[in-house]
């Protein structure tokens, strides 16, 4: 009772001080109208201002006075305070809609401070002193070395920088780059929290840290003082770092540091650099357009190079203007046909038409504007309509830079580098492994396998020769590559004439890109019909004209037959017919896109999955067929040559590398070669092959004996030519050889890199087995001959060689005839010979009536006694041909 009367008796003393209060205020103003307190309260009510300086208390303002002054200013002092202070504590009572969320406000502002604190206090420690940023030497390079450690690349070594101030950078290239990397850079505190939140959503729907919505700020703190590892410690000291930043520096020279420490490509480090680099002027001087590219660049230097083979994706292009294929489409195409010359047509599904025109052929000069349906846009273009959203251009402005685009020149690279497709070739496996952040600004040593003397061979080989193919047989373009079987190591690497020649398409490497092979893939088959189907160099295949799938008809290149034929003189005569058969005996395709795998040539099922996973909406399935034997699907000559690699190591597959070693720059080792080889081919079945491809007496007499052989060497070697119609004829557009020992096996392409015909008369024999003669002998001069090592349980018989394990293959239930299926006349097939006796005695399974046989018999090969190499030939007994059943059960005789 006692604290309650206190209470009251203390509330009565405090009213009437407010009271005294207000009658003292109002004698010092003289305020003789309570209307004008009242007033004053409604301002406050309606809106809750503040209140300037002029309005304080000392000042003794009048309510009107007042009420004038907080309409015409404000500061941070607010109207209860002031009146508060002037008017005592409850002198004036209103309420404050805002108050409550300002308080949330201020709670969740206390809570990030606390949060700020924190993690200063568990990483502050490990923070690097931002205070010295300006005087920062950015110097991280990566630097690429062929085995011998001369350097073929360095990103870094040489920084073309010219640091240049603000003032003096052309405002175009400035807000280009606030529209595509930070466009709220003036606004934020070195970092924006809706995107971190925006990115953090879709990193854990990921489940990976893949976004980090880097400002300016943070780009700046992450190139110069952190590792680019995508870790969450990594992003919070970058946060902290960013903050630190903006707390000793103003925008405009952290904006300043940014453009004059990242790099752009080409060498050219800040923006100065790159201006001068790709056009040759100073950056006060770039236009619109200029600037748009080079705000493109930072994002991806090496991807988005104006030199590189996506110059497209910075540029933009125009597409499909025609009804030309699009890729993987399954068309019907007489291109596909493997050949040795030109030869009539002949209908197959087409894996892609890798020979047509593509929509990257089309210029961007045909489409009428940015908004043609047909044109793709390029990161540059992406910059311009960020421009005109955040309001720094005009829609004129962007037409006008994308009009100039079209004809935009860079300057030719003046950059010393040696090896430049093997090198960017390089470059794309350290990203695929470290991510291009580090690669491009992480300091690393990169020593490489590359040979620098078989390399300057392989560049002087392939000039050597480009003047001949060009005026014999249109080729204005090579590429050679080497490696080592036993390793798998790169030794040389020559994606095309001259990287820096755009006539010719210089920049695309060769050797990595995807290309009919033509007869050069036959081998690979041939090695799946001896390790599955126990086939050996001495076994019978009928080289006569056949039906195969889908009333498949397939020629030779020659147009003829040759009748029965051992294996050895099918494979090394390149005939068309054998080698499909063999596709049967090796299982067919599945079989073989196996046996293909583990080889390294990947490529074909790759394409096979791709292709019938997109095109499952439609109900298409994609299959090659037994056109695939001789070359109709497309892959790289550098897988080509790691299964060519394959059979030289004696069934040994070494996969395909060209890194020795990675070093970072505190020079640990981030990577180091390693043995990878394991035995993926029967050992027989690769000795059977390099046993066939050496043999310069199976092929036939003249250029194809002398052109494939060194002399006092065992190599083995194989052509092949692929064909693109072009009206009604067939001409060559890829003409290849392979060729190995035991360590070294090289492989050439001569061509167009546009897929443009060739001449009539033009073979992988005549323009690409020069090169490959030239460099081999070159290479093995003076060395001893390595012949090929042979395995135990080998069956000889004279010269021809078989499969110890032949005796154990049955191929009734292969070559099984289905039930129910329809009979097909007998003018369908097998009908070019004249002799029909000497068919039905050795080249068929068919009953006396002359009629195919309903139920071919089981077929065994011969089980002749094994002869030693160095025994004079024996007399090989005829050996019973294979029937293989088509899709429409038709029983052929091999």
């Amino acid at each position: 009772m006692v604290k309650k009367k206190q209470k009251k008796s203390g509330k009565k003393k405090s009213i009437k001080k407010v009271r005294k209060n207000v009658e003292r205020v109002q004698e010092l103003e003289k305020i003789e109208k309570v209307e004008q307190i009242k007033e004053v309260e409604e301002i406050i009510e309606q809106q809750p201002a503040f209140v300037p300086e002029e309005c304080r208390p000392e000042n003794k303002l009048s309510g009107v006075q007042l009420k004038e002054k907080i309409a015409l200013d404000s500061s941070h002092h607010s109207l209860r305070n002031y009146f508060n202070r002037r008017y005592g504590k409850y002198a004036i009572k209103y309420k404050r809609p805002a108050f409550t969320v300002l308080k949330i406000a201020g709670a969740l502002f206390g809570l990030f401070a606390l949060s700020l604190t924190i993690l200063f206090l568990v990483f502050g420690r490990d923070l690097p002193d931002v205070s010295k940023l300006k005087d920062i030497n950015f110097s991280e390079t990566t630097t690429i070395y062929d085995r011998e450690g001369n350097v073929l690349y360095s990103i870094f070594n040489e920084e073309n920088r010219k640091y240049v101030p603000l003032s003096y950078i052309s405002k175009d290239a400035i807000h280009a780059t606030l529209a595509i990397e930070d466009k709220n850079f003036y606004q934020h505190l070195g970092f924006d929290i809706f995107s971190i939140i925006r990115a953090q959503m879709k990193n854990i729907e990921q489940d990976d840290i893949k976004q980090g919505a880097s400002t300016i700020t943070q780009q700046l703190a992450k190139n110069i003082f952190l590792s680019p590892e995508r870790t969450y410690e990594r992003k919070i000291k970058e946060l902290l770092i960013s903050l630190q930043i903006e707390w000793l520096f103003s925008k405009d020279d952290i904006l300043e540091m940014y453009l004059n420490k990242i790099p752009y490509g080409s060498n050219a480090f800040g923006i100065e650099a790159a201006s001068k680099t790709f056009f040759g002027k100073t950056v006060s001087d770039l236009t619109l357009a200029e600037s748009a590219v080079l705000a493109s660049l930072p994002k991806a230097p090496s991807y988005f190079s104006p030199y590189g083979q996506n110059r497209k994706e910075l540029m933009g292009y125009c597409g499909h203007g025609d009804d030309s294929p699009r890729e993987g489409e399954v068309i019907e195409d007489t291109s596909l046909i493997s050949t040795e010359t030109p030869m009539d047509p002949a209908t197959v599904k087409s894996p892609a038409p890798g020979n047509e025109d593509t929509e990257e052929s089309a210029p961007a000069v045909q489409c009428s504007g940015p908004d043609d349906p047909n044109y793709v846009w390029g990161r540059k273009d992406a910059v311009l309509q960020r421009m005109v959203e955040d309001r720094y251009i005009s829609r004129e402005q962007m037409l006008a830079a994308w009009d100039e685009g079209l004809r935009m020149v860079f300057l030719d690279p003046v950059h010393k580098i040696e090896a430049p497709h093997f090198v960017f070739y390089v470059k794309e496996l350290l990203e695929e492994k470290f991510g291009k952040e580090l690669v491009e600004s992480g300091g690393l040593e990169v020593v490489t396998s590359l040979d620098p003397r078989m390399q300057s061979l392989a560049e002087d080989v392939i000039e050597e020769h480009a003047a001949s193919n060009q005026s014999r047989f249109g080729a204005n373009n090579a590429a050679l590559v080497s490696i080592d079987p036993r390793t798998g190591q790169v030794l040389a690497m020559v994606g095309s004439r001259n990287y820096w020649d755009s006539d010719i398409d210089g920049q695309v490497n060769i050797v990595t890109s995807y290309r009919q092979p033509g007869s050069s893939f036959k081998p690979l088959v041939y090695a799946a019909a001896i390790q599955n189907g126990g086939i050996g160099s001495g076994t019978m295949l009928g080289d006569y004209k056949t039906v195969f799938n889908n009333n498949y008809i397939p020629k030779n290149s020659d147009d003829q037959y040759k009748g029965n034929m051992t294996v050895r003189n099918a494979l090394a005569q390149s005939r068309n017919i054998p080698a499909i058969k063999a596709f049967y005996i090796a299982g067919e395709e599945e079989k073989l896109l196996d046996f293909l795998d583990k080889l390294g040539v990947t490529r074909l099922r790759e394409f096979k999955n791709e292709f019938n996973q997109q095109s499952n909406e439609r109900g298409w399935t994609f299959n090659y067929g037994p056109a695939m034997a001789i070359g109709s699907g497309e892959v790289s000559l550098l897988q080509l040559l790691g299964g060519y690699a394959t059979l030289a190591n004696g069934g040994v597959h070494a996969p395909v590398n060209p890194i020795l070693e990675v070093r970072n720059r505190d020079g640990e080792i981030l990577e180091q070669f390693e043995d990878k080889s394991e035995l993926v081919m029967d050992q027989q079945a690769a000795f059977i092959v390099n046993n066939i491809l050496s043999d310069p007496l199976a092929r036939p007499a003249g250029s194809w004996r002398s052109t494939l052989s060194i002399e006092d060497h065992t190599v083995a070697a194989k052509t092949g030519t692929s064909n693109k119609k072009v009206g009604k004829i067939n001409y060559p557009n890829n003409l290849l050889t392979l060729g190995y020992t035991p360590s070294i096996a090289v492989g050439v392409w001569v061509g167009n890199a546009d897929g443009s015909k060739l001449s009539y008369t033009s073979w992988g024999l005549t323009a690409a087995a020069p090169i490959w003669k030239t460099f081999m002998e070159t290479i093995l001069k003076g060395t001893p001959d390595e012949p090929f090592p042979e395995p135990e349980g080998l069956i000889w018989k004279g010269k021809e060689v078989f499969p110890g394990f032949m005796e154990s293959k049955n191929y009734d239930a292969q070559f099984k005839k289905k039930e129910e299926e329809p009979d097909v006349p007998e003018s369908d097939f097998v009908l070019t010979r004249s002799d029909s006796k000497k068919q039905t005695d050795s080249s068929t399974n068919e009953d006396s009536s002359g009629g195919a046989a309903s139920e071919p018999a089981a077929v065994l090969l011969p089980e002749p006694a094994p002869v030693p190499p160095s025994s004079p030939p024996a007399e090989l007994p005829p050996v019973p041909v294979q029937p293989a059943v088509t899709d429409s059960g038709v029983s052929e005789g091999f």
